[in-house]
């Protein structure tokens, strides 16, 4: 894994950065030295939700850490489904605007279609905007929420669903790998409800059908996870679909 607050990606919000405009030291204010006043620099909203946030999840693996809009693997990926990488390009293009209004999107398919690599190509180009996110598998999110509970958590139960709730993106892969407990279904539900309240952006990806669509005749991601999820993901997050034959298997070597 690669640390992003080792500043790999331009832009990358962190409470101790250069300042992004160079208009103040690194500690988001300006000093006039006439009149030994200072003011908010426009970096300190990132700066203080970058700190809030800081013990969340915001690392992109090596296998994708390079994926931007012309990476020669998202060109491939867009000779077999235009439609889909023109939206998730467009997506990127528009980053402070989408994030903004709280719009996300999310990709569902077959294993080896492409839907992580899109889904990291967004959060990379956030990061690169100067927006906080956090990444985490269905199992992985769970597990840290479970976590929480414990005595010598960094963050105890409600700090950290309040920041999963506060980061700009919250990338969620493999959304309903697992059918979720009671306990689990609840969970979810506060954190998709709470970004939802809030107008804060999910990236998801699952390999669970539409409903009456591509993937028809398999389980669908609102049996999975219920209507209540599933309803406000659909209002936030336009579904992609991604279905065909995993691609992955094309990158075997032929072995004597």
């Amino acid at each position: 894994m690669i640390s992003l607050r080792g500043g790999l990606f331009k832009g990358l919000p962190d409470a101790q950065a250069p300042c992004p405009y160079g208009e103040c030291e690194g500690d988001g204010w300006v000093v006039d030295p006439e009149t030994r006043t200072a003011a908010p620099c426009r970096c300190r909203p990132q700066r203080i939700s970058a700190s809030r946030t800081s013990t969340l999840t915001r690392e992109i693996p090596e296998r994708y850490r390079h994926i931007g809009i012309n990476s020669p693997e998202v060109e491939e990926l867009a000779a077999r489904a235009p439609a889909q990488v023109r939206t998730a390009r467009r997506y990127c293009e528009t980053i402070d605007s989408q994030l903004e209004s709280g719009a996300g999107l999310g990709f569902h398919g077959d294993p080896g279609t492409g839907k992580t690599m899109l889904a990291f190509m967004i959060s990379r180009a956030a990061l690169e905007a100067g927006k906080t996110i956090a990444v985490y598998s269905f199992p992985r999110l769970l597990a840290s929420i479970r976590d929480s509970y414990r005595d010598d958590a960094t963050d105890g139960y409600g700090a950290f669903l309040d920041k999963l709730v506060e980061v700009d993106l919250l990338q969620l892969d493999d959304l309903g790998a697992e059918r979720p407990t009671e306990w689990a279904a609840e969970q979810i539900f506060l954190v998709i409800d709470g970004r939802y309240e809030a107008k804060r952006s999910v990236v998801y990806t699952t390999n669970l059908a539409l409903p009456g669509g591509e993937g028809a005749g398999a389980e669908t991601l609102v049996e999975r996870i219920g209507h209540r999820v599933s309803s406000r993901l659909a209002e936030m997050s336009p579904p992609v679909p991604l279905f065909g034959a995993d691609h992955r298997t094309q990158l075997a070597p032929d072995l004597p």
